[in-house]
């Protein structure tokens, strides 16, 4: 007789979990995302993730294991300006710090991105929320800050389930 195993939805222990899973596995986020750092230190502040992508734009993770809200967006925002305040030589020390976790490819956008700022061409960052669950009114201050202001931000939401007695959790995208 087959065995059925019900899951069971349950909160991710640590944020430092669902973060390693991100940072291991960037596609989980978005197939085009190469990791540069974790916890990158801005002014004491600590951004989850910094990663880039073609074609040199600069994507912060705000990672939650709870549902996403309103203060998640806040917070993004203040690593966003944080991060765009950087002078060139703060921008290259604050990579540098990372370099053993870059792949070669997101040394070689880093470098093309440096490029075009030492060129004169302005820095482009988008940011990425992503926890277990969303709360409506954060939908919905996305959507406006997207479509009416063209401010780059995406939202990846996630659902934590487990096997009962299992004791491990599953992360699955939504």
């Amino acid at each position: 007789f087959p065995v059925t195993i019900g899951l069971v939805e349950e909160d991710i222990q640590f944020e430092k979990h669902l973060e390693t899973w991100i940072f291991e596995d960037m596609s989980l986020v978005s197939p085009s995302l190469h990791r540069i750092g974790r916890q990158v230190n801005l002014e004491g502040k600590f951004m989850d993730i910094l990663a880039i992508e073609e074609p040199g734009v600069w994507v912060i993770c705000e990672i939650k294991k709870t549902p996403l809200y309103r203060d998640s967006i806040a917070q993004a925002i203040d690593y966003v300006a944080r991060f765009d305040l950087l002078n060139l030589q703060d921008l290259r020390e604050l990579l540098s710090r990372h370099e053993s976790q870059q792949s070669e490819s997101a040394k070689s956008l880093i470098e093309r991105a440096l490029d075009r700022e030492k060129d004169g061409e302005s820095r482009d960052v988008r940011v990425v929320l992503a926890g277990v669950g969303v709360k409506e009114d954060l939908n919905q201050i996305v959507n406006f800050l997207a479509e009416k202001y063209s401010f780059p931000i995406s939202i990846s939401a996630y659902s934590a389930v487990a096997a009962p007695g299992d004791g491990r959790d599953i992360v699955t995208g939504k």
